[in-house]
């Protein structure tokens, strides 16, 4: 085989590749942190509920999902190995079924403040997994998406960083904590990838002596997606203005860009910390 395929690039991405299956197979389900939750939420908006639900009987919204989905943490023994890590966990529950019973709803009180763009790759990896009729299944699918999608925004990133910064990212990318958060069935997944996209366009654009404005709006679409997944960075986002500088325009047409971008930074921000969405 020539040695052209057995480049510095290729290697990493499969080194990564391999990382990413590890962490989403060989930690058994819900032993990282808050994954329960996370997963009924996503499994709610595979179902369609897109935001809470409201009523008198709780203080706060809710969301309504199948009650075998509410007993599956505590069948697959939720934090068992964070209680107690002498233990060994029983391989034997991976050979059980866990049918997914539509008839039977519960419904799950809610603080509804956690935007549901981050459950977006959560939620379509149980959608494609419903018709197997296995929670075990779903909770998989729910991860091994969240991981193909950062695996995905990473292969992107190397394509229009600058080389200078490859290792930047290459390193990151396989910290152990990243690994962890980018395949647990957590809304922090697309946030992460989402982060490494705007830093590798951040980066592609300061290189550049002019930028257009189609390119800006490009990245300031990100962005907000990026604030409406994680609202609490709003004001690193703020950094982005530095771009403005690139954009072969008038200074006043810069700080009309520059006034619509803060207003839209503040505007999404609030919304997604103060609203029940």
């Amino acid at each position: 085989m020539p040695l052209k395929y057995f480049s510095a690039k290729r290697i990493f991405f499969l080194i990564l590749g391999v990382l990413l299956a590890v962490f989403v197979f060989a930690i058994p389900p819900f032993q990282k942190p808050d994954e329960p939750l996370h997963f009924k939420r996503a499994f709610a908006l595979s179902m369609g509920q897109i935001t809470c639900k409201h009523s008198r009987e709780y203080s706060r919204g809710y969301f309504t999902y199948p009650k075998s989905v509410d007993a599956f943490p505590d069948a697959m023994l939720s934090q068992a190995i964070i209680m107690k890590p002498e233990g060994k966990y029983p391989l034997s529950l991976f050979f059980r079924s866990y049918p997914i019973d539509l008839m039977r709803a519960v419904d799950l009180p809610y603080n509804c403040t956690l935007p549901f763009t981050g459950y977006i790759p959560l939620s379509l990896g149980i959608l494609f997994t419903l018709p197997i009729n296995n929670l075990l299944i779903s909770f998989y699918g729910a991860r091994l998406t969240a991981a193909l999608v950062f695996f995905l925004s990473i292969l992107f990133c190397f394509r229009i960083l600058p080389k200078r910064y490859w290792y930047i990212l290459g390193f990151s990318s396989v910290l152990p904590m990243v690994l962890q958060q980018v395949t647990a069935v957590s809304y922090d997944s697309l946030a992460i990838s989402l982060g490494c996209i705007l830093f590798s366009l951040f980066m592609r654009f300061l290189e550049k002596k002019a930028l257009r404005l189609r390119e800006l709006i490009l990245f300031y679409i990100i962005l907000l997606v990026f604030l409406f997944t994680k609202p609490g960075y709003y004001l690193f986002s703020l950094v982005s203005l530095i771009l403005l500088n690139r954009v072969y325009t008038s200074w006043i047409k810069k700080w009309i860009l520059a006034g619509i971008m803060i207003i839209g930074i503040v505007a999404i921000s609030w919304y997604s910390l103060t609203l029940p969405i």
